[in-house]
């Protein structure tokens, strides 16, 4: 019996360092998951929300129409750090299932079982209808995988409903984006957190992360004052 080879250390996405998630970012853009026709812009919002919420841009958090937007397992990653997560299952609606609901036949309806500790199973259900599926970009998620579309959906609805605001949904996200549009925005903060995150980086190998630079200076920041205290 011959021993296997040692595995590469594995990726602690919870504590991934700037230079980490930076090399996660390029590792996207050229297996092209996603993030390959991404603009700067799109790109720092990528690395403030993944940053913010301890996710790989490769596998959890992608961009659709130009937004950043969590996938399948980046829902379910957030929803495992949950003290009330115990499981999940997932299984697509039948033929005759969807008729009770009221689904098209045509659908993609996927149901979600959250386990839970304290409130046991939390049903949600998501769909895909064939309109979307129809005339949906090529490039899309949609496009290219409905029914991971459809259980992503059925997730998120399940997590809203057990969890409520503890795992963003959507509307949280694209209020976080609309935050840090506004930050940019603001030219005079901008240039301030600029000149505080060089005196602490090296900006040597820096690129194009202007606004997400200013985040991780005034969190540095932050955390020296906190040292002081």
């Amino acid at each position: 019996m011959t021993e296997k080879e040692p595995r590469g250390p594995v990726l602690d996405i919870e504590n991934m360092s700037r230079k980490q998630l930076l090399s996660r970012i390029t590792l996207a853009q050229e297996t092209q998951f996603g993030l390959d026709k991404a603009t700067p812009a799109q790109l720092n919002l990528v690395y403030v929300l993944c940053r913010r919420w301890h996710l790989d841009p490769v596998t959890d958090l992608s961009l659709y129409r130009g937004r950043p937007w969590i996938t399948l397992d980046g829902w379910a990653r957030l929803i495992r750090r949950h003290p009330d997560w115990a499981g999940i299952k997932q299984r697509p609606l039948t033929k005759s299932e969807k008729e009770v609901w009221g689904y098209d036949v045509d659908d993609l309806v996927v149901c979600t079982t959250l386990l839970t500790k304290e409130h046991g199973p939390i049903e949600g259900y998501g769909k895909v209808t064939a309109d979307e599926r129809k005339t949906a970009d090529k490039n899309t998620p949609l496009f290219r995988h409905p029914v991971e579309m459809a259980a992503k959906r059925s997730l998120a609805r399940a997590a809203r409903i057990a969890f409520g605001a503890d795992v963003p949904d959507d509307e949280i996200i694209e209020a976080e984006m609309e935050a840090e549009m506004e930050v940019r925005q603001d030219k005079g903060r901008t240039a301030q957190l600029a000149a505080r995150h060089a005196e602490i980086f090296d900006r040597a190998d820096e690129w194009a992360l202007p606004a997400a630079a200013a985040v991780e200076a005034e969190d540095e920041s932050q955390e020296q004052a906190d040292d002081t205290d």
